[in-house]
């Protein structure tokens, strides 16, 4: 008998369009090139999964009124230029005044009011007997060497420059220099409502003082203390406010405020405050239409333009379209695969069947994803915004794929469009893995059903709902 030789094994041309089988309709995908479905599935996949399309909206101005509502692309962390300005703030009214408190004036004057005091009583012992006016003398005059009117000299000249007047200048001087003597209390007032910073001026050693009420500004309250402190002894009525005078006008101010050590220690408080971040959960209602914007909400839409527009957006677009194209690749060669095991549809069918699903998907996807965009506009908190997200129907496409080419293009499915959903939700890695874990508990469960027609119509129920 004649030997009959072996069937040819059928092959196809990736590029070679397939005739219909004799005997049979072929499905309209099958005649179609193969390039077309992967490049067809590749631009398809990677717009519906891009970042870069999240947000597009025109520079928001403040005070402008929002045209529409606008709603976070993903989660953000943003400056929050209120917040900062706000503990800034807070931080310079923290830094007291600094005032320089000079320890050792108390110590000068004394010894000037001594030195007066003991030149003047030997110019005046030497004068006194000599015949002439009820006026001083001048080498009196000469011998005292502070400053002084003559209404005042001529009342320490009555007493003769005694010791006991001398001392008791002294005590008020240093009694008043204690208390503290200020060239403007008005200022010290606003600047020290919780007190003053003294920085003594000869150690460097710095103090906080909180009772205030013992200081006195330099001129009229200066004297009107010191009377009150030299009244009671044997200087009485004009003589006593004359002598006060001169000895207000000798005390210079000993607290004298720093002006620019205050402002550098200020600005050093505002430097040390760290930029406050907000989080804007991915969601949350910005502006709504119809309100004007403020400037944190036209900071908030400038952080989320620039969110979706950033170099890293752009690399994650080139990812996904790097992606979606292996996963092509990676379709044509399983459906190669199974026709040379198994030996029955056309790879092409297949392939383009997977391709097709895919497109499908991918777009029902990108459109449940804009619809749960707009729903969250309608919801007062940001959680109902997160949740909407979760009603996207991952698992039927993998079911799909199950059902047209098999588990494996399914599995493989499955996890290129969770990577895309998990991009397209702002790089979200539980999201990924909830849309991976919906797809493999829908492809595994498929084979606990008795009939296609029962999963689609259970399928078409669930979609519905």
């Amino acid at each position: 008998m004649p030997t009959e030789a072996p069937p040819r094994r059928p092959t196809t041309s990736f590029w070679k369009r397939r005739g219909s089988p004799r005997g049979g309709g072929a499905l309209p995908i099958a005649g179609l090139r193969p390039f077309f479905w992967a490049a067809a599935y590749v631009l398809a996949t990677t717009f519906a999964y891009s970042p870069t399309l999240s947000f597009r909206s025109p520079p928001a101005e403040t005070g402008a009124i929002a045209p529409r509502d606008v709603v976070a692309p993903r989660d953000l962390i943003v400056p929050d230029s209120v917040a900062t300005e706000r503990r800034r703030a807070e931080a310079i009214a923290d830094v007291l005044p600094v005032y320089d408190w000079d320890s050792a004036a108390a110590g000068r004057i004394e010894k000037k009011l001594r030195q007066s005091f003991q030149a003047a009583r030997e110019a005046w012992a030497v004068t006194r007997r000599r015949p002439g006016s009820s006026s001083v003398p001048q080498p009196v005059r000469d011998a005292f060497e502070l400053p002084i009117r003559d209404e005042a000299l001529a009342a320490l000249a009555r007493s003769s420059f005694s010791s006991a007047i001398e001392d008791r200048l002294v005590t008020a001087a240093a009694e008043q220099y204690r208390g503290g003597i200020v060239d403007n209390r008005d200022l010290m007032t606003e600047n020290g409502g919780r007190g003053l910073l003294i920085r003594d001026s000869a150690s460097g050693r710095e103090s906080r003082r909180r009772e205030l009420s013992d200081v006195v500004e330099y001129g009229s309250q200066t004297k009107s203390a010191l009377a009150a402190r030299l009244s009671g002894g044997s200087l009485e009525g004009r003589d006593l406010t004359e002598v006060a005078g001169f000895l207000a006008t000798v005390l210079r101010p000993n607290l004298v405020f720093n002006g620019t050590e205050t402002a550098h220690r200020r600005d050093q408080a505002a430097r040390s405050v760290e930029t406050v971040l907000t989080k804007i959960p991915r969601g949350k209602v910005i502006v709504r239409k119809g309100d004007e914007i403020s400037s944190r909400a036209a900071e908030w839409i400038a952080a989320a333009r620039v969110s979706v527009s950033d170099p890293s957006s752009w690399v994650k677009l080139s990812g996904v379209l790097i992606l979606q194209i292996l996963a092509a690749v990676v379709f044509w060669v399983d459906a190669r695969r199974q026709r040379r095991r198994r030996r029955e549809r056309d790879p092409s069918t297949v392939y383009g069947s997977v391709l097709a699903t895919g497109i499908v998907f991918s777009l029902v996807t990108r459109g449940a994803f804009a619809l749960a965009e707009s729903l969250t506009s309608s919801f007062e908190g940001s959680a109902w915004a997160a949740h909407t997200y979760y009603a996207i129907p991952f698992a039927a496409g993998s079911i799909m794929t199950s059902l047209v080419a098999g588990m494996g293009p399914a599995l493989l499915f499955a996890a290129v469009h969770a990577i895309g959903a998990g991009i397209l939700m702002g790089a979200s890695f539980p999201f990924a893995l909830f849309a991976l874990v919906g797809s493999l508990a829908g492809l595994f469960g498929l084979g606990k059903l008795g009939s296609r027609s029962v999963l689609l119509a259970m399928g078409g129920l669930v979609a519905g709902a």
